[in-house]
C-alpha cells in the first residue's frame, strides 16, 4: 500500500482533528462503546434480523460514525498486515457478498448442527477477516456479526470470555495455517442461547457495560 488517504502523518483523518495516534485511540475507544450500547439495543428490538452485508455495514458505521467519516463504507485501498495481505479492495463487495449469500444458504439447508457449530462459525469468522471490508476496525464489527450468526443459530457466543491477544494469534494462525485454534476458542464459549425471546433479553445501557467486557476485548481486539 503505497498511498493510504485515510490517513496523514501516519494517523488516521478524524473528525476530532486528532493527530496525535495515542489520543485519538482514546477518544475512538469512547466513542465506539457509546456506539456499541446504541447498537447492541438496535439489533436487540429488531426481530428476524437479516444476517447480510447491510448489517454488517451497519455495525460498522454505528461504531465509529462519530470518529471517520467512512464509517460503514468499503474500502478503496489493499491492507497488508505482517504477512497477511487482505482480500484486493476492488474485489470487496461481491466477495462480502459471496461469503454471507453462502452463510444464509448454510443456515436455510440446517446444514449447521451442534456438531459443527463451532467449526463453522469459525470458519465465517475467518473469512470475513480475510475480506477486512473496512480501512480500521475489521475485527470490532466481525466479532458483533458473527455473535449475532450464533443468536441466529441459537447459541450465544461469548467472546468477551477470551483474551483479546489470544483471539487475534488464533485468527492469524486461522489464515496462515489452520483454523483449529480458531474452532477449539470458539468451542469454549459458545452456550446455548439465554433468551427464549426478544422481549426477555435486556436493555444494555452504560451502567451495565464493564470495562473488562467492552474496552479491553471488545475493541482491543484489532487497531
Amino acid at each position: 500500500m503505497t498511498t493510504d488517504p485515510y490517513s496523514q502523518d501516519g494517523v488516521l483523518k478524524n473528525k476530532f482533528g486528532e493527530k496525535d495516534p495515542k489520543k485519538l485511540e482514546i477518544l475512538e475507544k469512547r466513542s465506539t462503546i457509546r456506539g456499541w450500547i446504541k447498537l447492541q439495543n438496535e439489533l436487540i428490538a429488531t426481530p428476524n434480523l437479516k444476517l447480510d452485508t447491510a448489517l454488517i455495514k451497519k455495525i460498522h458505521k454505528n461504531l465509529f460514525e462519530d470518529v471517520y467519516d467512512w464509517a460503514g463504507q468499503y474500502r478503496t485501498v489493499n491492507i497488508v498486515k505482517g504477512k497477511t495481505m487482505f482480500a484486493n479492495a476492488l474485489y470487496v463487495p461481491a466477495a462480502l457478498e459471496d461469503l454471507v449469500t453462502k452463510l444464509n444458504r448454510d443456515i436455510t439447508s440446517k446444514s449447521i448442527t451442534s456438531n459443527n457449530v463451532s467449526e463453522k462459525l469459525a470458519y465465517y469468522y475467518g473469512e470475513l477477516n480475510m475480506i477486512h471490508p473496512f480501512r480500521e476496525g475489521n475485527g470490532r464489527t466481525q466479532k458483533i456479526f458473527i455473535e449475532k450468526v450464533a443468536d441466529k443459530l441459537g447459541y450465544t457466543l461469548q467472546l468477551e470470555k477470551i483474551d483479546s491477544k489470544k483471539l487475534l494469534e488464533v485468527t492469524i494462525e486461522s489464515v496462515n495455517g489452520t483454523g483449529r485454534p480458531l474452532k477449539k476458542a470458539f468451542e469454549e464459549v459458545i452456550v446455548t442461547k439465554h433468551f427464549k425471546s426478544q422481549s426477555e433479553q435486556p436493555h444494555i445501557n452504560s451502567k451495565s457495560v464493564t470495562s473488562i467486557n467492552v474496552s479491553k476485548n471488545n475493541y482491543d481486539l484489532e487497531r
